[in-house]
């Protein structure tokens, strides 16, 4: 039996008992999840306990672009193109007591897959990722995802071209 399954938010789900451990998810969760994805801001994944139904993790993604601003992305990143569409995982989290644990790679590797999907009927070109700290982005650079230069932010929101993630998903 499989341990968890994905399923997009629903209307009556219960979110209150969900704690990832960082604030900021935990709250956006709580009060926003279900108004942004109820008005199509973004979509809403959660991953439930096959055998409790206790929320286990969520992600988020929204279809965005990037701006190709002369030291900000690459050209390998940007095609050459001055704007790059692109799917942004603006909400990541793990529920604290399964951290550690190799979920939250499984959870990226859901959230990628959905976003090649969604590519292969939408198009778009690039996974933007937005971090909440430094300890989160050193996460994402092992998984091969690449550091923005403009400086603008920081951290530094992560890149990853969507043919980069099919193969690096095809090769695992």
């Amino acid at each position: 039996m499989t341990r968890f399954i994905s399923r997009l938010l629903r209307p009556d789900d219960d979110l209150m008992g969900f704690s990832s451990g960082v604030e900021s998810l935990d709250n956006w969760l709580h009060s926003q999840a279900q108004r942004a994805h109820k008005a199509g801001i973004c979509a809403v994944t959660v991953w439930v306990e096959s055998e409790t139904s206790r929320f286990c993790g969520y992600y988020a993604i929204a279809p965005t672009h990037a701006q190709r601003i002369p030291d900000s992305l690459s050209r390998s990143l940007s095609g050459g193109f001055s704007t790059v569409p692109a799917y942004r995982i603006a909400r990541l989290a793990v529920a604290s007591q399964l951290q550690r644990k190799g979920i939250g790679k499984q959870l990226l590797l859901d959230a990628v897959k959905t976003v090649i999907h969604a590519s292969e009927n939408a198009g778009g070109r690039l996974i933007i990722i937005d971090l909440v700290n430094e300890e989160v982005a050193k996460w994402y650079d092992r998984l091969g995802f690449a550091a923005s230069a403009d400086g603008s932010q920081a951290p530094a929101p992560r890149y990853m071209t969507i043919a980069d993630a099919k193969q690096s998903i095809s090769g695992s």
